[in-house]
């Protein structure tokens, strides 16, 4: 009996493994130019803290960015890891923050022990750092960016969402224009489904990036494309990288600063590249150099 249930099911992850698989490789060649040997792909999410102090509420935005070869190794694995039968109960997709709270598809109530789930994070963790994919973050204070100042009665960056989103595009496109890979090898960027409002700004604000005729990396911002974590099993790699940003930033801004042991393994493996904080003090500066660029903009048309 126990035999011809594992016949039976065998065939049922190996078709989901060639599936997702497939179907990330074959998006990997789509999102680049037909010269790139690299086709690098980042998976974006956003995660917020829900504290009950208002004052603490942080949100942060969070990427692991890597060589499309590597992210196929990881998926393999990561697929593998969560299979229903390596796990008290099955899960549709991986989700960071029930996983450590015990909720969503996580809790006690289906088989799920505080340390049966510690132990699938830390297997989960260690699958990415066996991995060439980096980690970049960052990561804003809600108070912070709902005290700025309108500019023409709209919050600069349409959202906070927005601005982080803009930042991670900006700081991984700026590092590929360093490393002075040939102008082909642009980033292809993949970001967790959000409502249709979020989606057509980050549309129009990656528009409008690729556009904007004084950024001199803007050729490395390749495709955006969205996607779930449930038939996108990268995002759900993407979503625990960037539950620890959100962490990382929060213990830094109110707590003792003492890192994570969990966020220590991505850096004790060189899988951080950048976490960067918007304090209330660069908002300002973000609102004035914006302001500066209406303008600019405005008195050239005079």
């Amino acid at each position: 009996m126990t035999t011809s249930l594992l016949k039976n099911q065998a065939p049922t992850l190996i078709a989901r493994l060639d599936y997702e698989v497939q179907r990330f490789a074959d998006l990997a060649v789509l999102c680049h130019d037909s010269r790139s040997r690299l086709k690098t792909m980042a998976l974006i999410t956003a995660c917020g803290d829900e504290s009950s102090d208002k004052d603490q509420r942080v949100l942060a935005v969070g990427a692991f960015v890597g060589p499309a070869d590597e992210w196929t190794a990881l998926l393999l694995d990561w697929i593998e890891r969560i299979k229903p039968e390596t796990l008290p109960s099955k899960i549709n997709a991986f989700h960071r923050t029930d996983c450590e709270t015990g909720q969503g598809e996580f809790p006690d109530k289906f088989g799920w022990t505080e340390e049966s789930r510690k132990r699938l994070i830390i297997d989960l963790i260690e699958i990415i750092t066996r991995r060439r994919v980096l980690l970049c973050g960052a990561g804003l204070q809600m108070k912070d960016y709902g005290n700025l100042e309108l500019i023409d009665g709209k919050p600069v960056g349409k959202s906070e969402y927005h601005v982080l989103l803009q930042a991670i595009m900006g700081e991984l496109s700026w590092q590929r224009e360093d490393s002075n890979a040939p102008s082909f090898e642009d980033i292809a960027y993949v970001f967790d489904q959000q409502d249709r409002a979020r989606e057509f700004w980050a549309h129009e604000i990656h528009k409008e990036t690729k556009n904007h005729p004084k950024i001199s990396w803007k050729n490395r911002i390749g495709t955006l494309t969205f996607g779930d974590k449930k038939s996108t099993g990268l995002l759900q790699v993407a979503d625990l990288g960037t539950y620890e940003v959100m962490r990382h930033i929060t213990n830094y801004l109110f707590f003792d600063k003492k890192p994570r042991k969990s966020f220590e393994a991505f850096a004790a493996t060189r899988n951080v590249a950048k976490i960067v904080i918007y304090d209330g003090k660069t908002l300002e500066k973000i609102v004035e150099s914006k302001k500066a660029e209406l303008a600019a903009s405005f008195n050239d048309r005079s």
